[in-house]
């Protein structure tokens, strides 16, 4: 590739300092991008979840818009949380990752969070108090409820006993002995079907069930129509 560059690029600095340096310089302008592009008005969604070392990370999205009503949506840090995860600890991880982003308080218009209570508790939650610390810098923010939970939500309220029952009967048909699971993803390869094989049904995932019944009637469709 660019035969004729190879000095130029056997003269580019490869040192440990210099990729530092340069990774460093990155991240300062991508700051810098990011806090121009929510200069005129932002909201956050957070998210507070476990990794595999038991450590508690603060994930918290930002959706900003400029002067010229451009929006943009990237990720404003992830926060770890090496004690308690009560309402003042996530307020304080937001504070921190509000202020080292250099964005303004009263420029916040909303904040999303799931439905743990120290997210959405009346008083000591972090929703609120995110919600009273820019009520004190003159501006006003709005709380709402992530759409994912509320698509879960939805999912336990409205009866779908009938049609999961038996979807869930027909995938675990398939995939309970192996040779039926091989000879259904050699069918589903030969139909060239949009899915190489059906999911199994769990309820701890939030968005579970809607992938099974999309690839379920998704594949039962090609099937019937053959």
């Amino acid at each position: 590739m660019c035969p004729e560059k190879v000095q130029d690029f056997n003269n580019v600095s490869l040192s440990r300092n210099t990729v530092v340096r340069r990774i460093e310089d990155l991240s300062a302008n991508v700051k810098l991008q990011l806090r121009d592009k929510a200069c005129a008005f932002y909201s956050i969604a957070c998210d507070e979840s476990t990794d595999a070392t038991d450590t508690a990370q603060l994930l918290i999205f930002l959706r900003g818009v400029d002067d010229n009503f451009c929006c943009t949506e990237e990720l404003l840090d992830m926060m770890s949380l090496k004690g308690t995860t009560t309402g003042g600890n996530l307020f304080d991880a937001v504070s921190e990752a509000v202020e080292k982003m250099g964005l303004k308080w009263d420029k916040l218009c909303g904040v999303t969070t799931d439905g743990a209570p120290a997210m959405t508790g009346e008083r000591k939650g972090m929703a609120s108090m995110v919600c009273a610390k820019v009520k004190e810098s003159g501006g006003e923010a709005v709380r709402m409820h992530c759409i994912i939970h509320q698509e879960a939500l939805c999912a336990k309220t409205v009866q779908l006993g009938d049609v999961m029952n038996t979807v869930v009967k027909t995938v675990n048909i398939i995939r309970a002995r192996g040779l039926y699971h091989r000879e259904f993803q050699a069918f589903l390869s030969d139909v060239d079907a949009e899915y190489g094989d059906v999911l199994y049904h769990c309820d701890v995932r939030w968005l579970s069930r809607g992938s099974l019944l999309q690839r379920y009637y998704s594949e039962i469709r090609k099937w019937t129509s053959f």
